[in-house]
């Protein structure tokens, strides 16, 4: 496993960093953070619900990384100096300049981790797509968790830093991923045959993280005597089991992340109803963050499956907008409970696990993408092909030394080693020249060649 994960993170170092980064300054500062709340005080819970909606709105709306400049390092850079100022010293301004600067930054925000699942999506294979989310929703919440840790020692103005600085470091990454990446691997014609099936999983996202909102708005706030705890057990139980979500994303199954999550919810609500005390604390934290970590998880690799197979990008981000926005639906009824004074515990728990029970049945409804998107057994013959050059036999199967490449990258090995050109392995895979080259040096440096003939030495050898 530590293998696989080092292998994956290489490949992908700053793919994962630019969204652990840019989304972990969404949720330090504007989305229910603690440096948000540094400079706004008791403004921050109908602060931070507004802004998470604009950041919802503005992650609908996806950049295309091969068109638009939205998404364009320089300027993400520029954007980011002309915030600074601004979010440094948020504490000193008025109350409508507040609220503008944090719908902004909401917003660009957005553009960023809409941008990501663009990246995400065509960056990626079937076999570690799981991974890849994992290890970044993983340094997402590390993040948040060491920001909680350094705020409460750092003087204001080192505070509102550290959201902005958690941008610049996004935007450096951005500019390695943007190069040499070809965001039209899959080509814009969908196939219509089964178009709109998508819309299900929308529906599912909603009302699962409607009870996720209500989960962290609600309950959560019941715990305030546990404070001092939370500061440092809080997210730890998330970002350490998110990595097993991604490993059993991609090797079981990404539906079995969903069941794990649901009865790691289920339990935190039995511990819930337990006698207020650091145990019934301590596990409904562990349950829950646990729960929510498989599920965050299941939504951000699926939105980018049927991104791929149905050929839409913006699938990919609007799956994932699905999630934020029943997030934000749930913090709303929070608070419409607690306006109306149904506080009490059984009706918290009925108004969590509702929404649970009813996307149970959704579930039923919904394919398992890890192989919905399964491309042509490497056994299989190549369709269109009347190539004699070179011996047509199988020559990768039962290979064990070649388990860490992805189904993808054996299929272009093998292509490589039957004598077929570049440009014919794009017209035979229906991809770009430059995604052929990442998946290409993606072969090379995991089975350590250097040339296309060092590679068909090593595997004639085995």
């Amino acid at each position: 496993m530590k293998h696989t994960l080092k292998n994956i993170f290489k490949l992908h170092k700053s793919l994962i960093l630019f969204l652990g980064f840019s989304y972990g300054a969404t949720i330090v500062f504007p989305a229910f953070g603690p440096a948000l709340y540094v400079a706004v005080g008791d403004k921050m819970p109908q602060m931070s619900t507004v802004a998470f909606l604009f950041y919802v709105i503005s992650f609908i709306f996806p950049p295309s990384p091969n068109h638009s400049k939205r998404i364009s390092p320089n300027t993400v850079f520029i954007g980011a100096c002309l915030l600074s100022p601004f979010v440094i010293f948020l504490d000193k301004l008025a109350t409508p300049l507040q609220w503008s600067v944090v719908l902004i930054f909401s917003l660009f925000a957005g553009q960023l981790g809409g941008g990501w699942t663009q990246f995400y999506r065509i960056a990626t294979d079937n076999e570690e797509r799981g991974q890849v989310a994992a290890l970044s929703i993983g340094i997402t919440f590390f993040t948040l968790y060491v920001c909680t840790l350094l705020i409460q020692w750092l003087p204001v103005r080192a505070a509102l830093i550290l959201p902005m600085f958690l941008i610049f470091l996004s935007a450096r990454h951005l500019n390695k991923i943007s190069r040499g990446l070809d965001p039209t691997q899959v080509p814009p014609q969908a196939n219509y045959r089964t178009l709109g099936q998508h819309y299900i999983f929308y529906l599912l996202f909603v009302i699962i993280y409607i009870s996720g909102g209500f989960t962290y708005a609600g309950i959560f706030p019941k715990f305030e005597s546990y404070v001092f705890i939370s500061k440092y057990y809080n997210v730890q139980p998330l970002f350490l089991t998110v990595i097993f979500a991604g490993l059993i994303a991609d090797r079981i199954g990404r539906k079995s992340m969903l069941y794990i999550g649901f009865g790691m919810v289920g339990l935190s609500f039995i511990t819930f109803m337990m006698p207020a005390s650091d145990i019934s604390y301590f596990l409904t934290q562990t349950f829950t963050q646990i729960g929510w970590g498989f599920v965050n998880t299941y939504v951000w690799v699926v939105s980018a499956d049927l991104s791929i197979y149905y050929k839409r990008p913006s699938i990919a981000a609007r799956g994932v907008a699905s999630m934020l926005a029943g997030t934000v639906i749930g913090a709303l009824i929070a608070n419409v409970f607690n306006t109306i004074g149904l506080t009490s515990d059984a009706c918290y728990a009925a108004a969590t696990l509702a929404p649970l029970f009813l996307a149970l049945i959704i579930i039923s409804m919904v394919p398992e993408t890890l192989r919905i998107e399964t491309q042509r057994l490497l056994t299989s013959n190549i369709e269109g092909s009347s190539r004699n050059t070179v011996s047509n036999k199988t020559v990768l199967t039962n290979d064990e030394r070649l388990d860490i490449l992805t189904n993808r990258e054996r299929e272009i090995a093998q292509l490589i080693m039957q004598g077929y050109t570049r440009k014919e392995i794009c017209q035979q895979l229906n991809i770009s020249i430059n995604t052929l080259k990442t998946h290409i040096r993606h072969i090379y440096k995991k089975l350590d060649v250097s040339s296309k003939e060092s590679l068909t030495q090593a595997l004639e050898n085995n």
